[in-house]
């Protein structure tokens, strides 16, 4: 009886320790052949092969073997396919400037557009890629890196002499001894040869996997469309265009064009999968009607765009100061009729969902990119204009904007809570509330023995081991919850405002511990009886009945 008695109270003492690595967000959407996973400051002995469930954590070093790659999603939809014979590190937590390290090999990136003060880095042996809204092709061995740019712009530094380069959409740098190299490069001709890589994109997802991929790549494009809406909007109420109006609309069309490219890809792999029976197709068809619905009204988006940027007439450089100045004044205005509607509902922001947060994030980035083209346009007025009372009036003007738009940038990094973690605080607050009853039947019991009977010690011992196992299982599914808590405030850190998500969160654990504490002052006084009858029993030797 000392025994169990020893287990059960060890069972319910047992800390529950905290994990070493956090979860990183990053998830294998597809996998082929071997491809391996361990912590970056491990030995490769620690190495073990992934599946599609493998959660990735921070620091942690993928490596593809021959014949063998892997895709990589992160939740904005940025994607990464990763080839065959390539080693690559994860990003650090809790760093200024998210960074994957390719050691070797070749990396395929689609870059979601960030947040104003987001940055996103590739390293490699020779040289350091800042990446934002941008689709890439990285390739490094010990000798040279190579980056490509498909879409959008990269800026690369070199390692050894600090040289800072710019490349642009079919262009590519060469690195190689401290020395760099600018070419130009046939698109078209690298996206045939990762073709074979990129159509895998959903192939290795379970049913359930690929559908949820589908909605969050019609939801992406949907709101892309609309950044891509607004923009397009801006431009067409300007009188006369500069280049720099148009060139804002290009890249925002040319990021929707590469969501596009890689949902037709998914959308594919469903429709394969719907013709192998009826019931799939039926499971299938919502997702898949969706995803093809936003693909072609954000095609035709796109086209209706290209061919306004292509037919636009831009101004001619004889424009006089007064017309500039007022093109100028006109666009600074425009920029701050968006931007006073969202000023006030900050007022509101308090208790809004993560979708809201993530969405005026886009729309300040949108914003922030506008007015630093205004401001480049600014700053080509000739000097002599530049003491003109309104030059200085517009600079003030859109200096302040990018202040604000920059504060609220920051104030829009709010925690990012999944609704799996939710659900699953749900599942323990549930679990305790079910254990808490049958927890009070058996108190129930034990209140109706005959204390006083010099029978009833057996039975009262009985019943009482079994409240405490009662008590043992709530404080399991407790210490669960705790944990679970526990790492998603270390993960999260502080931000100014605070989410639906974040405050049902916080809610529903206040509803835990308050179940929990009323709890805690009984088991006390069980386990002091149990106590008690345990002495009666090592000093009598037996039970009296």
């Amino acid at each position: 009886m000392r025994k169990i008695l020893c287990v059960l109270l060890f069972v319910v003492a047992l800390p529950m320790l905290a994990s070493a690595y956090e979860d990183c967000g990053i998830r294998f959407s597809d996998l082929h052949g071997q491809v391996a996973v361990r912590p970056d400051e491990e030995f490769d002995d620690a190495y073990e092969y992934a599946s599609l469930d493998t959660v990735l954590r921070f620091n942690d070093r993928i490596w593809t073997e021959i014949d063998s790659g892997a895709i990589l999603s992160l939740t904005d939809m940025s994607t990464f396919v990763v080839k065959q014979n390539t080693i690559m590190v994860l990003p650090k937590p809790e760093t200024q400037v998210s960074s994957i390290k390719i050691l070797s090999g070749n990396v395929w990136i689609n870059m979601k557009k960030m947040v104003e003060g987001g940055e996103f880095n590739i390293e490699m042996n020779q040289a350091v890629a800042g990446i934002k809204g941008t689709n890439i092709v990285c390739g490094t061995s010990p000798d040279s890196d190579i980056i490509r740019c498909l879409r959008g712009r990269v800026q690369i530094r070199v390692r050894t002499s600090g040289e800072i380069m710019d490349i642009s959409a079919g262009e590519q740098a060469i690195i190689s001894g401290g020395k760099s190299k600018k070419e130009k490069i046939d698109v078209g001709q690298i996206e045939k040869e990762w073709k074979k890589d990129t159509d895998k994109m959903g192939s290795a997802m379970q049913d359930t996997q690929l559908i949820d991929a589908m909605a969050a790549r019609a939801n992406s494009i949907i709101k892309q469309q609309n950044e891509l809406n607004k923009n397009f909007a801006f431009i067409r109420l300007q009188k006369k265009l500069l280049s720099s109006d148009l060139e804002i609309a290009e890249k925002c069309a040319s990021r929707l064009n590469s969501q596009i490219v890689e949902a037709k890809i998914i959308l594919a792999n469903a429709s394969n999968r719907m013709k192998l029976s009826k019931e799939r197709a039926k499971i299938f068809r919502p997702a898949v009607m969706k995803l093809d619905n936003a693909i072609k009204l954000a095609e035709t988006t796109v086209q209706a765009v290209l061919n306004f940027i292509k037919k636009a007439k831009v101004r001619p450089d004889t424009t006089s100061s007064d017309e500039i100045f007022a093109q100028l004044l006109e666009k600074v205005n425009t920029v701050l009729t968006q931007f006073k509607p969202i000023q006030l509902e900050f007022s509101t922001a308090n208790g809004r969902p993560q979708d809201w947060f993530e969405e005026t994030a886009d729309e300040c980035a949108n914003l922030v990119e506008v007015v630093t083209k205004i401001t480049e346009d600014a700053n080509e007025i000739p000097p002599e204009s530049r003491t003109d009372i309104r030059y200085r009036n517009i600079i003030t003007t859109l200096g302040n904007l990018n202040r604000e738009l920059a504060l609220l940038s920051r104030y829009l990094k709010v925690p990012n809570i999944e609704y799996s973690i939710i659900d699953s605080l749900k599942n323990f607050e549930e679990n305790i509330s079910d254990y808490i009853a049958i927890y009070n039947q058996e108190l129930d019991k034990y209140n109706s023995i005959d204390k006083e009977s010099t029978t009833s010690q057996s039975k009262i011992l009985a019943q009482s081991l079994r409240v405490v196992g009662g008590f043992a299982r709530i404080k399991r599914q407790y210490t669960k919850a705790q944990r679970l808590y526990a790492k998603v405030i270390r993960s999260v850190g502080s931000s100014r405002y605070k989410t639906a998500e974040m405050q049902e969160l916080e809610d529903l654990w206040k509803r835990i511990q308050d179940s929990f504490a009323s709890l805690s002052d009984l088991d006390g006084v069980i386990q002091s009886k149990i106590a008690d009858l345990e002495s009666q029993i090592n000093s009598s030797g037996k039970l009296r009945r």
